[in-house]
């Protein structure tokens, strides 16, 4: 029962999305940092929802009217310098296989990263992510 209501509670963000990119935005921290569907013993215990809702997410951001340009300061200067100099250091990983796995896993959440940091853009969007992020915390959950 409990797989049901968070594989619902998780597909119920995707219209809201659709609608509004930054919503996706908000679900997919909401799905990383809680990781609700650990919380199950079922089938959604493995489901990739994050993934699923950062597909929409960028589906959204693509066919809206959003802004689609970074500012350019030091912090995305910094995270892009990280970005090139974790795929140069994967180059010469002395286990090619587990690398890649880990250099994978950060690109997604770089790409993501990026992405919030063009649709989370106005007072009230930073607020809201800053409300789900506090709110996520599984300490207070369990």
């Amino acid at each position: 029962m409990r797989d049901i209501f968070i594989v619902l509670a998780c597909f119920s963000t995707i219209p809201l999305t659709l609608l509004r990119p930054h919503i996706g935005i908000l679900a997919w921290c909401w799905i990383s940092y809680m990781n609700p569907h650990r919380l199950s013993w079922g089938f959604a215990y493995d489901a990739r929802l994050a993934l699923v809702v950062a597909a929409a997410t960028l589906f959204a951001w693509m066919i809206s009217k959003e802004t689609k340009r970074i500012q350019i300061n030091a912090v995305t200067g910094l995270l892009l310098a990280y970005l090139f100099w974790m795929s140069f250091a994967n180059l010469f990983a002395l286990v090619p296989d587990l690398a890649f796995d880990k250099w994978e896993e950060i690109v997604k959440i770089l790409v993501m990263t990026f992405i919030a940091m063009i649709l989370i853009n106005n007072r009230e969007r930073l607020h809201a992510f800053i409300w789900v992020i506090i709110a996520s915390d599984r300490k207070s959950v369990v």
